[in-house]
């Protein structure tokens, strides 16, 4: 059979077969959202370790060994597929960055499977028969996407969890369980045809005639019905969901679809900054007025090419451009003045989030946080400086990291937490400590990596945050997605992805908290002490 196959394999197709499961499992991610390819390439994964275990039982060492090896031939495709598209941005300045493309396509890839690697590797020391080995496997893949959302800055990006945003119904497990908890269940569910499939014949009447037989068919025929359970669940939630709007709220989202390497091209800020303004002054059948229909005026990140706030010029057209009743929220660049000290000054540049008010004083900033490694600013930086590199974005230095509160509150709307570009791919950063808002601000400028997979994914995590804490998500994106999304996660209206033009849209209202927004930090560790338990209960009630 084709399950002996894979017990037998070794060396070169092993790895080859290890590599083609991760790199199918992509498939189960956004934009493709063909997550039932999961049935396929998890028990694939299974019957690859148990070869290794099988052929190397009496050898703790060479079992650890081989099934790490497994781990990364099946983390390094799917991290390879999944991420491709991080060498767009290497084509921007490609005379000065292009030389480092294949190797940040490769090697971030092959590092990140190392977590992979040692979690399958760990999980297959305690490898037994039965369920007891997909729940050690779920609980180590699961603890790996915690771990890869927090360790150096973190990197949650395409978390195992996030293939169940891919179906209405499953998506609102977001709401109960968060990613790192969904991690922990999409293997469980996916893996679990794996118990009721035997070797060969013979293991089959085996397992039969033994008395814990019966739970080879039981187990997986329990696990894969809970999909279905869960799936009638969130679409039950969708369908007595409160769909109420903030009053006098009215939203104007802007995306100007600008190219990344015409943004920073000599000559171009003035056509870049004149081409906003027209744009954000347009009149539609919605709003027949223009933006004296409108409250609040949002631009995507960085928006223009220059510091606005140091630009007279740009605020009187500003100021020309808002009515008095019209709030301005943009993305831009800050500059700090350095202060004048006895060692050679340091100028501090933020990528930051004005609110301009209709006189065009910028009355409200808040400064991104977690800035993105490579991307804003470089690790070492005095080193790798000097051997000639320095970070993707244009900027001279890096970028500095802001200090203040995650929360800005508006005289004319609900307060909002700003996130500004990839900082809304981190649920455990969201929401501070002792605040709560009424909805969520992404803004972000996917420009950098084109038309591909990318984009496709960062907007699939603002859903996915939105479900998680009940608030609506508005996300304004340079080159798109940008769209405004509800509590449930459900895309209220949306631009696509490479185009220009304006969205007016309504502010859906906050629900309550979610079971997750109450008991994020707590769930996980409860389904990883769960499933201790259950695989210890497996050990004392085996024959």
């Amino acid at each position: 059979m084709i399950i002996g196959r894979m017990h037998d394999l070794s060396g070169w197709r092993q790895m080859a077969t290890a590599f083609a499961a991760g790199s199918l499992s992509v498939l189960s991610q956004a934009p493709f959202h063909l997550w039932p390819v999961l049935f396929l390439t998890l028990p694939v994964l299974i019957w690859l370790i148990d070869g290794a275990v099988e052929h190397h039982a009496e050898n703790r060492q060479q079992i650890f060994k081989k099934a790490a090896a497994i781990g990364w031939a099946f983390g390094f495709g799917y991290f390879l597929f999944g991420l491709y598209w991080i060498g767009k941005a290497f084509l921007v300045e490609a005379g000065v960055f292009l030389f480092l493309m294949p190797i940040a396509m490769t090697l971030m890839p092959a590092g990140l499977a190392l977590l992979y690697s040692l979690a399958i590797g760990l999980a297959a020391l305690f490898w037994k028969p039965g369920i007891s080995r997909i729940l050690s496997l779920s609980m180590a893949l699961a603890i790996t996407e915690y771990l890869r959302g927090h360790i150096f800055t973190g990197f949650p990006w395409n978390a195992l969890g996030h293939v169940f945003a891919g179906e209405a119904g499953l998506s609102q497990l977001s709401s109960l369980l968060g990613p790192y908890a969904l991690s922990f269940f999409c293997v469980l569910v996916f893996a679990s045809p794996a118990i009721a499939l035997f070797k060969n014949q013979s293991e089959r009447v085996k397992n039969q005639s033994e008395r814990t037989g019966l739970a080879h068919y039981k187990a997986p025929l329990i696990i894969v019905s809970s999909l279905l359970v869960a799936s009638i669940w969130g679409h039950v939630r969708l369908y007595n969901a409160i769909d109420k709007e903030v009053p006098n709220v009215v939203l104007r989202l802007v995306q100007p679809n600008i190219k990344q390497v015409d943004k920073w091209r000599p000559g171009n800020a003035g056509p870049i900054y004149r081409s906003m303004l027209e744009l954000s002054a347009q009149k539609t059948k919605q709003t027949p007025q223009g933006l004296k229909s409108i409250t609040h005026l949002i631009w995507p990140e960085s928006a223009l090419p220059f510091f606005m706030a140091r630009s007279a010029e740009a605020l009187k057209g500003i100021d020309k451009l808002l009515p008095d009743q019209v709030t301005l929220i943009t993305g831009a660049m800050r500059y700090k003045a350095p202060k004048q000290t006895v060692k050679t000054p340091r100028r501090a540049v933020f990528n930051s989030l004005y609110v301009v008010d209709g006189k065009a004083r910028i009355i409200k900033t808040f400064d991104k946080k977690h800035l993105v490694p490579f991307g804003e600013y470089l690790p070492f930086q005095s080193v790798l400086e000097a051997i000639g590199l320095r970070q993707i974005v244009q900027v001279r230095g890096r970028f500095e990291t802001g200090q203040k509160p995650r929360l800005v509150h508006l005289e004319n709307a609900p307060p909002f937490a700003p996130l500004i570009c990839y900082e809304v791919v981190f649920p455990q950063e969201i929401i501070e400590p002792g605040t709560r808002p009424k909805w969520l601000l992404n803004l972000t400028n996917d420009a950098w990596y084109g038309v591909s997979t990318g984009p496709y994914q960062h907007f699939v995590q603002s859903r996915i945050r939105a479900i998680e804490q009940g608030l609506p998500m508005v996300r304004v994106a340079n080159t798109g997605i940008s769209g405004v999304i509800d509590p449930y996660g459900r895309i209220v209206q949306s631009l696509p992805l490479a185009s220009k033009g304006i969205l007016d849209a309504a502010l859906p209202m906050a629900i309550g908290k979610t079971i997750y927004a109450r008991y994020g930090k707590w769930l996980f560790w409860l389904v990883i002490g769960g499933a201790i338990g259950t695989i210890l209960l497996a050990e004392r009630t085996r024959p």
